[in-house]
């Protein structure tokens, strides 16, 4: 798939749904992505709020093409302040399919690389294509 949640032994308790939703632009976000933020990758993985005693891995499919170990800010949207919060710095596997983060809560996430950096060259053209904060 294109989001694998990989749980640590005993780190959820019983019969505990899982859903990751991908978002395909900046319109389908909680809230709008501060200036420093350009929209690159986002999902939402529930049920929000859900918490953990260890983290959680989080990985996706590296489809902009950023070469392997290149590091991207990751937040998350904090629903009590209504705003776009730095949790984690996510990093491009070693072998460039995936992009990877850890997790201690389940909550909308943001992954995305800051409007004065680019993506890759051959992913420019598809990369402009994708919506950017408002």
């Amino acid at each position: 798939g294109r989001i694998e949640v990989i749980f640590p032994a005993g780190v959820l308790g019983g019969d505990t749904p899982i859903q990751a939703t991908w978002f395909e632009g900046a319109h389908e976000l909680p809230g709008h992505l501060p200036e420093s933020s350009a929209f690159t990758y986002a999902m939402e993985l529930h049920p929000s709020g859900l918490t953990f005693s260890e983290p959680v891995a989080v990985r996706f499919a590296n489809e902009l093409g950023f070469a392997p170990g290149t590091p991207i800010p990751v937040g998350y949207f904090n629903p009590e302040t209504v705003q776009w919060e730095h949790e984690t710095t996510a990093v491009v596997s070693a072998d460039g399919l995936w992009v990877e983060f850890a997790v201690n809560h389940f909550s909308s996430w943001d992954i995305n690389i800051p409007p004065h950096r680019s993506a890759p060259a051959h992913a420019e053209r598809r990369y402009a294509s994708r919506d950017r904060s408002e």
